[in-house]
């Protein structure tokens, strides 16, 4: 069953539904974590960003990844720039959206 957007946009990145929980997730701060776990460190990503990539995810219809710093992620972009050559089109498109 599909959602309208607007029921997206108030739920994405939410936990289900019970009762007594809480509606929206927990803040978490953390930048540190005991070793053993899936996040090691907090610029690798933590329970507050993976809800902000749920919720940015569902409401653009794919898969999101969230950085620590705008830095992080123009080197995410030209680190597979050079095994993906359409990325450069791509940047250049969207700059033009946005007029830059």
């Amino acid at each position: 069953m599909s959602l309208h957007p607007e029921t997206s946009a108030i739920t994405a990145g939410r936990p289900a539904a019970a009762p007594d929980a809480s509606l929206n997730p927990p803040l978490i701060i953390s930048s540190t974590y005991h070793a053993g776990g899936p996040v090691g460190y907090g610029r690798y990503g933590n329970e507050s960003w993976s809800a902000l990539e749920a919720a940015i995810g569902e409401l653009e219809g794919g898969a999101t990844l969230s950085f620590s710093s705008g830095m992080a992620a123009v080197s995410a972009v030209f680190s597979i720039r050079q095994s993906v050559p359409q990325l450069l089109h791509l940047i250049r498109a969207i700059a033009e959206l946005w007029d830059c």
